[in-house]
């Protein structure tokens, strides 16, 4: 029994089975997914991964482009929090070029396991060359925006080190708006 308040719910053992056939109907259709049915168990654990790096991408993206950079010059910062920042940012971008790796493999994985590239509709083939190029700037963020900050911060050049970290927030915001349509395309394509 569930309580709640002194209210009795009484749950039995087949809600559960019915509450999962339900989601899976809802997610995938009664007939199931699109994909080959022999697939679905190296499929799920490749979409697994992809999820779980997908997560950690696009919501740091979203947090440092939208909250918290264009925030940070009119905190007047400290040149310990601007060395505190860049530190944050080399961490984010390398667990980015990790993510995005991730995203990479497992998402060309799921291209196989759906047949190939041959059987991909038009929607599906949009999100895997945008996907690439959302993947792909992580290593951008990396190697040229966070150097940039770097660059600066070793230089002591605080308006070089701000104007860094203007275009590491324009970028995740480019990247992060990117990839919300990429989602919507992938979600779209999904019902060909």
């Amino acid at each position: 029994l569930y309580r709640n308040r002194g209210n009795h719910v009484p749950l039995y053992p087949q809600t559960f089975q019915v509450a999962l056939r339900i989601a899976a109907d809802v997610s995938w259709g009664p007939a199931g997914p699109f994909f080959l049915e022999e697939n679905m168990p190296s499929f799920a654990i490749w979409q697994f991964f992809h999820l779980v790096a997908l997560l950690y991408w696009v919501g740091g993206l979203i947090l440092l482009g939208f909250y918290w950079l264009p925030r940070w010059p009119r905190m007047n910062p400290s040149r310990q929090a601007w060395e505190n920042l860049q530190e944050i940012l080399k961490g984010f971008s390398l667990g980015g070029v990790i993510a995005a790796s991730l995203l990479l493999l497992s998402g060309y994985a799921m291209v196989l396991g759906m047949g190939g590239f041959a059987v991909l509709s038009p929607a599906i083939w949009l999100m895997v060359i945008l996907g690439t190029m959302v993947a792909l700037g992580a290593f951008h963020l990396f190697f040229a925006a966070h150097g940039r900050l770097r660059k600066a911060l070793a230089q002591a050049d605080m308006v070089m080190a701000e104007k860094s970290v203007a275009k590491y927030a324009a970028f995740a915001r480019f990247l992060a708006i990117l990839s919300f349509l990429l989602t919507l395309i992938g979600v779209l394509g999904v019902y060909r």
